[in-house]
């Protein structure tokens, strides 16, 4: 790994982050589910976040993050998220 960061991203109930990847920068990311519930769509699938989980995602992979579960979102928890993310090393 040549460089690495660490975020805490926190998304209200309902809102969703913008959809991206990393190809032009070629940087890996895994997403720690903190606390909350909700889903992360990739790759146009979505799949289900619960605390304790852990989703690694590849530069190429197109994701949207923080997509609200509960069908009440008055009640629905914030998902709180840590993101490591990374850039590969170059090979020697």
């Amino acid at each position: 790994m040549s460089a690495f960061g660490i975020d805490q991203l926190e998304f209200p109930p309902g809102r969703e982050g913008p959809e991206h990847d990393h190809k032009a920068d070629g940087q890996e990311e895994v997403y720690a589910i903190v606390k909350g519930v909700g889903t992360i769509r990739v790759d146009g699938e979505e799949h289900e976040l619960r605390p304790g989980q852990f989703v690694f995602l590849s530069p190429e992979s197109p994701r949207v993050p923080g997509i609200g579960m509960s069908l009440d979102l008055r009640r629905a928890p914030t998902i709180t998220t840590s993101l490591v993310d990374g850039l590969p090393r170059a090979p020697k």
